[in-house]
């Protein structure tokens, strides 16, 4: 036999209880499991359903599940006003209130009022560290300083950067990794090696390599970030269109490159592709699920 259906309404007094359970954990995350349930799915596929708006509930279980952080609200954005960094402070500022002002209870998956701003945090300090917050007021940002959103001894635009390495240099460090690893995989974005933030620096160099910049290196040098995949054919293709004042065609990754696409919103779009993966990940499971429980049960699939 297989699992018994349960209601919208039993799933959501199920997660409901997990979440007073672990109020000390950072939520539901896509593959969370709750005894023989699976929370994380459920949480997927009803965020799916309210993205899309086909989830048919009242608005004041809408507004119970945004702040218990079931449902999100952040991928309206797309057919709602973009929201100011001085509008999201407010936000952030509102949660810190409940906390004591303690910065430190915000986490990248602290949800509040349906609103992510662990990850708003999170992007305002990459911008920063990188000396690439440039979108808010100087009186804003002595008051994210202030509060501890932002932290100074972290910053390289304040203290000066650590010292360059060469791209020659760079590419050394980035070869010893991938020599380590057989060449069989490359080098993510968060890749670290020998204390190297190799994964930023392969990002850094494509997009400046996509901004049509001269790179002070050697046509050998060129080659070999080619040869190794840290330069990529895509990365020509972009750069010759931005000279040429075309789009690229790169399949599907063109929607995702635009010249005027701020540093901002290519953070904030990696976070949502990395959540869609989740999300994904959580749709495979479950189908995997069903076909082991039709398997087990002597049914054709």
């Amino acid at each position: 036999m297989g699992r018994k259906q349960i209601s919208f309404e039993e799933k959501v007094k199920i997660m409901y209880k997990y979440l007073e359970e672990n109020a000390d954990k950072t939520g539901i995350k896509a593959r969370t499991k709750y005894g023989e349930y699976p929370i994380g799915r459920w949480q997927s596929s009803m965020r799916t359903a309210y993205y899309k708006g086909e989830l048919e509930i009242s608005e004041e279980l809408e507004t119970e599940l945004l702040n218990q952080g079931i449902l999100r609200k952040e991928k309206l954005r797309k057919s709602a006003p973009r929201m100011t960094w001085n509008q999201k402070y407010e936000i952030i500022k509102r949660y810190l209130q409940g906390q004591e002002d303690n910065v430190n209870n915000i986490n990248q998956d602290t949800i509040f009022e349906g609103y992510p701003i662990g990850v708003w945090q999170r992007t305002l300090r990459h911008l920063f560290y990188t000396g690439q917050l440039s979108t808010i007021s100087p009186e804003l940002k002595r008051e994210l300083l202030k509060k501890g959103i932002l932290k100074k001894e972290k910053s390289k635009a304040l203290q000066g950067g650590p010292k360059k390495n060469s791209y020659d240099k760079k590419f050394s460090i980035m070869y010893q990794y991938l020599e380590s690893i057989d060449f069989e995989y490359g080098i993510k974005q968060s890749t670290k090696f020998k204390g190297k933030p190799i994964g930023v620096w392969q990002d850094n160099l494509r997009q400046t390599y996509r901004k049509g910049r001269d790179l002070e290196i050697s046509p050998e040098l060129m080659d070999s970030f080619f040869t190794y995949g840290i330069l990529r054919e895509e990365d020509i293709k972009i750069r010759n269109s931005r000279k040429s004042g075309k789009k690229a065609t790169v399949g599907k990754t063109n929607k995702h490159v635009d010249s005027s696409e701020n540093v901002e919103q290519m953070v904030e779009e990696l976070l949502r592709m990395q959540e869609e993966r989740n999300a994904l990940d959580a749709l495979i499971e479950e189908l995997q699920y069903r076909i082991k429980a039709k398997t087990d049960n002597g049914l054709e699939i």
